[in-house]
């Protein structure tokens, strides 16, 4: 088994030489979400590669990554290193093709949020979260098949590479996809307003590299901050850990726009 094991089973094993991974899930629609994407991000070269499925037992067997070291470990010393990888990824699972009938909307994702904002946050707040989140789905021009969670524990490194891991499968604005990226690594960020100033440049870094308007990557970062805020509030009963990165996140925002 797998040493760090959050929502779902994880088994380590050999196919004859073969490193592989077998992993269970206890979701139903978590699964297909999750089973779909990585078959969608297949060609682009930064995903694993899967070698068989189960889909009535929720199963995925794919190949192992090694040595699979968290792109977390270069925060921050190494945060330009961990920023060149993430823009060499995202266009490329970006570029994949998929049938958006397979995976769940963005806004339909934000509507947990929604539900939860008012026992998490102020009414200001929760008011200037539905603005900026209202403004992000009405100015969407293109949608594409995103990741979903895509931060440095969900990017692993592969002998000279790095690989993406444990897509969600949502469908919606490119930009989105940097709103994890943003909030992350939060266990190394014990004090997040002391990086306020590395966010705004990782912000202006990862606008410039793919193109996205900087504000609305601190936007989305709010957004996602926000919505980390609500699951675990769903899930735990409380949010206490996301609160710091999601103000500080809130204060670039500002002082961006």
């Amino acid at each position: 088994p797998a040493p760090n094991m959050t929502y779902n089973y994880i088994l380590f094993g050999k196919q004859e030489s073969r490193d592989i991974v077998l992993k269970l899930s206890w979701d139903k629609d978590a699964f297909l979400r999750e089973f779909h994407a990585l078959s969608a991000y297949q060609t682009s070269g930064f995903c694993p590669k899967i070698i068989s499925r189960c889909i009535t037992r929720r199963a995925i067997l794919m190949d192992r990554i090694h040595p699979g070291d968290p792109l977390s470990t270069l925060f921050p010393r190494n945060e330009d290193q961990a920023n060149q990888v993430f823009v060499s990824i995202l266009p490329r699972l970006h570029d994949c093709a998929f049938d958006p009938k397979s995976f769940t909307p963005v806004e339909d994702v934000l509507i947990t949020f929604f539900k939860n904002a008012p026992h998490i946050f102020s009414k200001e707040e929760v008011q200037t979260l539905q603005n900026i989140t209202t403004s992000l789905l009405e100015t969407t021009t293109k949608k594409v098949l995103l990741h979903g969670d895509l931060h440095h524990d969900n990017i692993i490194s592969h002998g000279n590479t790095w690989i993406a891991i444990d897509p969600q499968g949502f469908v919606g604005d490119p930009a989105c996809d940097t709103g994890p990226f943003m909030r992350n690594p939060v266990e190394k960020m014990t004090d997040p307003s002391a990086h306020k100033d590395l966010l705004l440049r990782r912000a202006h870094t990862l606008g410039t590299q793919l193109h996205f308007d900087p504000h609305r990557v601190m936007a989305w970062g709010v957004v996602q901050a926000a919505l980390a805020a609500s699951w675990d509030f769903e899930d735990q009963g409380r949010a206490e850990r996301w609160i710091p990165i999601f103000q500080t996140l809130y204060h670039g925002y500002q002082e961006l726009g």
